[in-house]
């Protein structure tokens, strides 16, 4: 069984400080909430929350970049797994930049009507 790597080590191997950001409690629902939880680590660049259709906080993300790799690390060591409200926060390296390409997002249409 192979010895998984801690969350600093896996964030120092990446070459951007994007992060996503899941399980937010549903106390951290605008982006200047989302901006004071992670500021503490860095500068950040710009944050994006992601809410679901329900408006319920379930399901929702996000994601903040930082100005440095090293404040990403910061953040994730000190927030992944942490328990903020009622919610276990999941934080880590975003699979993209997000001054790189753009990610498609899938989206279902709604049927139109007639």
């Amino acid at each position: 069984m192979q010895q998984q790597e801690s969350d600093t080590q896996q964030a120092a191997r990446h070459t951007h400080s994007n992060l996503y950001v899941a399980n937010l409690p549903t106390s951290v629902d605008t982006e200047p909430a989302l901006r004071n939880l992670f500021s503490t680590y860095g500068k950040i660049e710009s944050c994006r929350l992601v809410r679901n259709s329900r408006g319920d906080g379930k399901g929702s993300f996000a994601f903040v970049k930082f100005s440095s790799i090293n404040e990403a690390s910061a953040a994730i060591a000190a927030l992944n797994n942490a328990q903020v409200g009622t919610s276990v926060l999941e934080v880590k390296v975003a699979d993209a930049d997000a001054g790189g390409p753009r990610l498609s997002v899938l989206t279902s249409q709604q049927p139109r009507l007639h």
